[in-house]
């Protein structure tokens, strides 16, 4: 069965490649199709996250792919960028969540969806209402309305088209 989902890419590592290099690789996960990419967006490291500025974008796919299957895939293609899991707050070439799975409610050790720090994240929800406003991240709340609502003032700069 196809679902939609929407990835969230982020990275302050390496300039603008890891992320470019995100996008064509998720572009080509199987079973999967890029229906709609964000611009790119700048903001300040947030939560305690040392570095530079990360550079974020959200992407819509319509894929095949189960969630865990669709985390899986999106870990592998953090390894080949060389992404290195360290303290929460290290810089990072690329980081890919899963953001939201069509409607899906999830609580695993492994996953969470919606992303459980979605609704506090501005840099997060601006490329995330850009290509999907209507999205329902929590019942009876839309992406656009969660962002009207997000307590996060950090300055996000929309910056260019991927």
């Amino acid at each position: 069965m196809i679902r939609h989902a929407i990835l969230g890419l982020g990275s302050n590592v390496g300039g603008a490649a890891p992320l470019a290099e995100a996008v064509e690789r998720c572009r080509a996960l199987p079973g999967s199709e890029l229906i709609r990419c964000s611009a790119v967006y700048l903001s300040a490291p947030w939560g305690g996250v040392a570095g530079g500025r990360f550079r974020n974008a959200a992407l819509l796919l319509a894929t095949a792919l189960a969630p865990w299957d669709l985390l899986a895939a999106t870990r592998r293609i953090e390894l080949a960028l060389g992404r290195r899991r360290g303290p929460r707050a290290a810089p990072r070439t690329i980081d890919i969540d899963l953001l939201w799975y069509q409607g899906a409610r999830l609580e695993l050790p492994a996953l969470q969806v919606p992303h459980p720090r979605l609704l506090e994240r501005r840099f997060a929800l601006l490329p995330l209402c850009e290509i999907a406003p209507d999205a329902v991240l929590a019942p009876g709340l839309r992406a656009a309305a969660a962002l009207a609502r997000c307590a996060d003032r950090g300055a996000v700069w929309r910056c260019y088209s991927l």
